[in-house]
């Protein structure tokens, strides 16, 4: 649904760099410039600028984003957004899990998706309990979208603790094929 420059993602994020020094307010200024472009590159330069807000603004960083999920109609703005930005705020701050539990219920393939895959970061610190919770659910989507970042999500864990994970998958053997 966008426009291409075709620029690769490690030139983005080389040029994302040139802008980590800005104060908060005028990164979300510019975030919501480029975001609103409707080019891909711009989009995803975006979002690799207000990782670097993370750390001191998560919240505010977590509140913007979400306002502004419905714009993502594409699998890697999704995934960026979801594991490097609001996965890492949700990993500092689990007040955020109902808001993560309520987007699986979404009627919106991507923010389904965004909620799977916000997991990612607590997978990586051996919290694997909300990933599975999510997957109870998801693993049954239609979306093919949905059902990749489960089984994705699913693996992550795997490499955690390969017998919860081989657990959940002898509770739902009839769950969809994921295609990697």
């Amino acid at each position: 649904p966008y426009s291409f420059y075709g620029i690769r993602v490690p030139k983005l994020r080389k040029i994302a760099k040139d802008y980590k020094n800005l104060d908060f307010y005028s990164a979300l200024n510019l975030f919501e410039e480029l975001w609103n472009s409707n080019n891909h590159e711009e989009m995803s330069l975006a979002l690799f600028i207000l990782e670097f807000f993370v750390k001191k603004n998560g919240n505010e960083v977590w509140k913007f984003l979400i306002e502004r999920l419905e714009k993502a109609r594409t699998w890697d703005h999704i995934d960026e957004l979801s594991s490097h930005t609001l996965g890492k705020i949700l990993a500092n701050n689990l007040s955020f899990m109902p808001e993560i539990k309520k987007m699986a219920e979404s009627k919106n393939q991507w923010i389904k998706r965004t909620s799977i895959v916000s997991t990612y970061q607590l997978i990586k610190q051996n919290k694997l309990e909300l990933t599975f919770l999510l997957a109870e659910k998801l693993v049954y989507d239609n979306d093919i979208y949905v059902q990749k970042a489960s089984g994705w999500m699913l693996r992550e864990a795997g490499k955690r603790n390969r017998l919860a994970v081989r657990d959940f998958i002898l509770r739902h053997l009839n769950m969809k094929n994921f295609a990697f």
